[in-house]
């Protein structure tokens, strides 16, 4: 399972000038190739225009997402690394803006997932589900068997972000977790600060998050991002480009997306359409509740102190009753073990 054949979408605004050269580093560092199942360079980049509804942030910010494209790209490529990756600039970060890059990346050829490492807090927008048509699957591709999951992070602070509360959307959370340095996996936990809830806008309320993975930034990852010489805060910037100790749910939503990839690729290999995002959360509480094996450590609110849950003998709770602001939905995969 590696994403071949498969198109992952990551949708940022503004991106990053320094996008091709970055993920070049990042795989040349790691041992990773810089070509997809096709043999074509992995990543390709589609800047939307500016509209009328287009702001003009300062550059503090516009350097922020540049560090979030290279974050975004580099660790959905390391979890499907054969996937060719789509980043779709928008030109702003405003919510039409950004839900316009979203219309347009579910729409491009090939394209099965969309990562959507943003969110707004529910409580600043008005009536925040009548967006949720921008984040639907389109009702009709060329390819009438390439449906679309659209992924969003659930957030960092423990409010409610559009558009992971979308019930159109699988919304993902963040845990923590520990590995030995040949990459192990000791521990799993909650990550107190993973963002969550549930959107009453939705009969019956659609609980957020759905999944989660890795994102405190206590057990976060390396990122190249030459962009700008200011990391984002809270992390820590060496030798040029890379920076260390990067999390937060925008690293937990492009690893989901990355794993739907591998997931849509063995559906094609048998002759079935890929997942669109009902489905998807609908076969994530069908194999939670069955197989522990296929999610460890589900989510409660974080105790005092980290639990020391190895990995299969989590607590499974059924989607449907996780509580209010339960943090983390169902936990981190581990076939892949």
């Amino acid at each position: 399972a590696n994403g071949a054949g498969q198109t992952i979408a990551i949708v940022d605004a503004y991106g990053s000038p320094t996008i091709v050269n970055d993920v070049e580093q990042f795989n040349n560092y790691w041992g990773l190739s810089d070509a997809d199942s096709s043999g074509n360079f992995f990543l390709s980049v589609d800047a939307l225009s500016p509209t009328a509804n287009s702001e003009q942030d300062s550059p503090s910010v516009i350097a922020d997402w540049g560090t979030e494209s290279s974050l975004d790209v580099e660790w959905a490529h390391v979890i499907a690394p054969e996937a060719h990756i789509v980043l779709v600039e928008a030109p702003s970060q405003s919510l039409i803006d950004l839900a316009d890059a979203n219309v347009y990346a579910t729409a491009l050829a090939g394209v099965t997932v969309v990562s959507n490492s943003w969110g707004i807090p529910t409580a600043d927008i008005t009536e925040p589900d009548r967006y949720d048509g921008f984040f639907a699957t389109p009702a009709a591709k060329a390819n009438e068997n390439e449906n679309v999951a659209v992924i969003a992070s659930s957030g960092d602070d423990s409010t409610l972000l559009y558009p992971s509360a979308s019930i159109e959307v699988v919304g993902i959370g963040g845990m923590t977790l520990d590995t030995d340095l040949s990459g192990n996996i000791l521990t799993l936990g909650d990550w107190a600060d993973s963002g969550g809830g549930s959107d009453t806008d939705y009969t019956p309320a659609y609980n957020v998050p759905v999944v989660s993975a890795d994102a405190d930034p206590l057990t976060g990852v390396w990122v190249y991002d030459s962009s700008n010489n200011v990391p984002l805060t809270g992390a820590n910037q060496i030798d040029g480009g890379w920076l260390y100790e990067v999390g937060g749910t925008s690293l937990a939503a492009p690893m989901w997306s990355a794993y739907v990839a591998t997931i849509d690729q063995g559906l094609v290999m048998q002759g079935k359409p890929t997942l669109d995002s009902p489905t998807l959360m609908t076969d994530l509480e069908v194999a939670g509740e069955g197989s522990p094996t296929y999610f460890s450590n589900l989510g409660q609110p974080k105790p005092s102190s980290y639990p020391l849950w190895p990995v299969g003998t989590g607590p499974i709770p059924d989607p449907g009753s996780i509580p209010s602001h339960g943090n983390t939905g169902f936990g981190f995969p581990d076939t892949f073990a």
